[in-house]
């Protein structure tokens, strides 16, 4: 019995010990990461397609790194414009490794490639605002000094209008350009770079929004007075379709009237030719409707007029 059972233990104790090492030479690579294999602190391959994968027990190590897009978020700076305009820069910025082999020789964990990103991106910061105007990094179009171009827009020191250049997108667009050669030697791909929000010193602040609120007073008064133009011309508009209106009414309505007055002009003439007499009758009946009514007015019996009173006949 115990030979059996030595001998059944010298048989599965190898296998086992065959499955465990085979089974620690075996990584899982998810969806969304990539896998650095070091042999001895160095890379040796990239592993980015999902699914098992083999590395040699004791000597490769896999090491997970997340493949998809990463943001990050720098600390506001304070920066001189070219006009010696003091303003702090809020910036944020997308990144993703592209180059893991690069990535993991440069710099190795996340935390150090956010420390890079940090000197790159913000020395590029300084770099492209210290060389433009602060109407620069503040706007991004002339939109609105387009549409108040006749009202005199001012500056942001209050003087004369200054039109953009280039504006906030394309600032973005030089930091960019500018980090974007740096970050890629360390196997990082910089997708893009967005000036977050600017923050104006105090000194500065109260005279950013004075200007602000002028120019936008100038705007409302510029509208408020195209708005009347454009009411007066409606008006204007309005009270002549009126009066062709009323015109063609009054000829409809007198061509009207004639077309009635003739008729009944014929209507008459017809009666009349039929039974004269009758005709006669009627009329003088109609009259004393109104006449015979009237309280104050003075009429003598005597009157031809009143023959239909007297006699039956009407004679």
């Amino acid at each position: 019995m115990n030979k059996k059972i030595r001998l059944t233990i010298s048989i599965i104790a190898p296998l086992l010990l065959v499955l465990i090492m085979l089974a620690s030479s075996l990584f899982t690579v998810q969806e969304g990461y990539q896998h650095s294999i070091t042999r001895f602190g160095r890379v040796v391959r990239v592993v980015k397609e999902p699914g098992l994968h083999f590395k040699i027990l004791f000597v490769d190590k896999s090491i997970a790194f997340a493949s998809k897009i990463k943001s990050w978020d720098g600390e506001p700076q304070s920066i001189q414009t070219v006009e010696n305009r003091l303003i702090f820069i809020d910036t944020t910025a997308r990144w993703r490794i592209v180059d893991l082999q690069k990535y993991y020789q440069t710099i190795k964990t996340d935390s150090q490639a956010y420390a890079t990103l940090d000197k790159i991106i913000e020395s590029s910061v300084k770099k492209v605002i210290a060389n433009n105007s602060l109407i620069e990094a503040v706007r991004s179009t002339n939109e609105i000094m387009d549409e108040n171009a006749d009202t005199g827009a001012e500056s942001p020191d209050g003087r004369e209008t200054i039109m953009i250049e280039k504006g906030r997108d394309r600032l973005s667009s030089e930091i960019l350009e500018k980090a974007a050669p740096e970050t890629i030697n360390y196997g990082i791909e910089l997708i893009d770079v967005v000036i977050r929000q600017i923050k104006y010193s105090d000194g500065l602040s109260d005279s950013v929004n004075e200007r602000m609120i002028k120019e936008r007073n100038r705007i409302a008064a510029a509208k408020r007075s195209e708005g009347e133009g454009e009411k007066e011309e409606w008006l204007g508009k309005l009270e002549k379709e009126k009066q062709i209106i009323l015109s063609e009414a009054r000829k409809t309505a007198e061509k009207l009237k004639g077309e009635g007055d003739a008729e009944a002009a014929r209507i008459y003439n017809r009666a009349y030719s039929k039974d004269p007499t009758f005709f006669k009758f009627w009329r003088t009946m109609e009259s004393y409707k109104k006449t015979l009514t009237t309280p104050d007015a003075t009429l003598s019996t005597g009157m031809e007029y009143f023959d239909y009173l007297h006699s039956a006949s009407g004679r």
